[in-house]
């Protein structure tokens, strides 16, 4: 374990101590939802944060963000989970929602958005993907 992925643990813990769900305001494809999360995780890959998966799957070559949703529960089961977000393995508990989308607005009152630990700004956010629209060269 590399000490990116141990300090990635050790700032999750750290949270989880005074962690309570938040009020999400999504707009997945152009359908608004109002819900209470644990996280919302918008990815157009697989790993995050010193190798979590949060999106287990999830292609940076198919066009399409991968939306992952934890549902409140206690903080007792997220400790359990947290292990489990380096394999992929949280997904099948059912607190987790999976979905797939081209467009995903993220809004809710005192939030704030973070990619892959880097701080993004005060929502709304709005993260699009689009088809073929990087060429890397190898």
């Amino acid at each position: 374990m590399s000490i990116g992925t141990l300090a990635h643990a050790w700032s999750a813990l750290a949270e989880l101590r005074r962690f309570s769900p938040l009020a999400h305001r999504l707009t997945i494809d152009g359908e608004p939802r109002e819900l209470a999360s644990m996280a919302v995780f918008v990815c157009n890959a697989e790993f995050f944060g010193g190798g979590m998966r949060a999106a287990p799957g999830a292609s940076v070559t198919d066009g399409v963000l991968d939306v992952t949703i934890i549902h409140p529960v206690s903080r007792l089961v997220l400790l359990r989970l947290l292990p489990t977000l380096y394999s992929g393995g949280f997904v099948s508990h059912p607190c987790v929602e999976r979905l797939r989308a081209s467009e995903v607005v993220v809004d809710g009152d005192g939030l704030v958005g973070s990619g892959d630990g880097e701080l993004l700004g005060d929502v709304p956010l709005a993260v699009r993907s689009v088809a073929q629209a990087l060429t890397l060269l190898g």
